[in-house]
This record gives structure tokens, sequence and C-alpha cells, in this order.
């Protein structure tokens, strides 16, 4: 949130693990590390997998960074695609993973997985993500919205009802798609939520105040 001496640099509005809805939970596990469960901090055969890919199309279309490695990659290092700056992620994945539960490290994570920006300022976490695409609050959400968020984590500023509404969609179900065959919903669900449209606010941009100016 916003400082009360000035703003801070990001809207953030951190929650507990438990007040983050498990269906949202689910939604961003099967998207973003389906197998961040069972593995230790990286994914070897998504990597593998990636590599292949790349190769294939002869640049970089796909990444393998599971949830630990852009937890470290948004909390310590720098964005910068460089062979260095990926080992480290790599070393530092492995060991949060070792040190911090599943549990704690979804939690770090969900807080600070960046969702787009209000005027100058990053929006940072479900919770406040959630405020600023629906305008409303974590426990409203339903399995369409849960679908979003999650779908709008790859491309906050691409995936969005209001410059790519088709995007927006076709992203939105391809999770609901998987949320489905994970069991995470039924097929009452996803019936439901496939066919809704693709609903978000329209926030107004915060306002910058600058005193000295």
């Amino acid at each position: 949130d916003i400082a009360g001496r000035g703003w801070d640099q990001q809207l953030c509005r951190p929650v507990p693990f438990d007040k983050i809805p498990q269906l949202l939970v689910d939604a961003v596990v099967l998207t973003e590390d389906e197998h961040f469960f069972s593995h230790s901090g990286i994914d070897l055969a998504s990597i593998v997998r990636a590599i292949a890919t790349n190769l294939k199309a002869g640049r970089y279309v796909q990444g393998a960074s599971t949830i630990p490695q852009q937890l470290i990659r948004m909390a310590v290092l720098n964005p910068n695609k460089t062979l260095t700056r990926k080992l480290n992620e790599v070393f530092l994945a492995l060991a949060a993973d070792t040190i911090y539960s599943k549990r704690t490290i979804l939690e770090a994570y969900l807080n600070r997985v960046y969702l787009g920006h209000r005027g100058p300022f990053p929006i940072m976490g479900v919770a406040e993500g959630v405020r600023h695409l629906f305008g409303k609050d974590l426990d409203e959400l339903d399995a369409a919205e849960c679908a979003l968020v999650a779908a709008t984590i790859r491309a906050p500023n691409i995936i969005t009802s209001h410059r790519h509404p088709e995007r927006a969609r076709e992203r939105r179900n391809m999770v609901l798609g998987r949320m489905f065959k994970a069991g995470k919903i039924s097929r009452e669900t996803y019936d439901e939520a496939i066919g809704s449209p693709v609903r978000m606010t329209k926030t107004n941009p915060v306002a910058v105040k600058a005193p000295a100016f």
C-alpha cells in the first residue's frame, strides 16, 4: 500500500497464505510450475524441454523457471538474461527449497508476483492485483477469475481485456482446462467458467504526490 509519508515505489497488500483461495493457488501452480510440489527448486524435465524448443525455434521462445526461481529473481537478482544470473538463480532456488517449506515459498511468491501497473506504480501480489483487475477482494473470486489471475502472471501488460480481450480469454480458458484436467474444478464449474465473459475493472491511475514540484 501507499506509505503515509508519501508514495511507496509499488502497490502491494501482503496477505497470509490462509487468506489466499485454494483455487487461486491451484491455478497459479498449474500454470507457472506444474511440478512445484515434487521438484527440489528446479524442474530438470522442463529445462530440457525448453532447451529443445528454443533450439528448434532458433530463438528464445520458452522458459523453464520454477516458482522458487521466479521468486529468487524477483526478490534477490536482476532480470538480465545472462548465464551468471541464471546459474545464481538455480543455486539459490535449490537452497531456498531446502531451507523453506513449499507453503512459505508459495506465500512469498503470491505476495510479490508482478501483475501490471496502475499509473506509474507496479502492482505486486495477488491481493492488490485482484483489487486492480476486478475491484474485489480475494475471497470473492470465482473459478474464471482465479484462472485469469494465473493467466495474467505470464504477461500482465498483454493478457488484459482492456487491450487484448481475445488473448486474455484464450489464455484464461487454457488455465481452466488445466484446472479441470487436474481435478481442481468440476465439469459443471468448468463449463460455466469457460462460457463467462472476461471482465476487468477500469481503474483510474493513482495520482502522484510531488509537493516539491
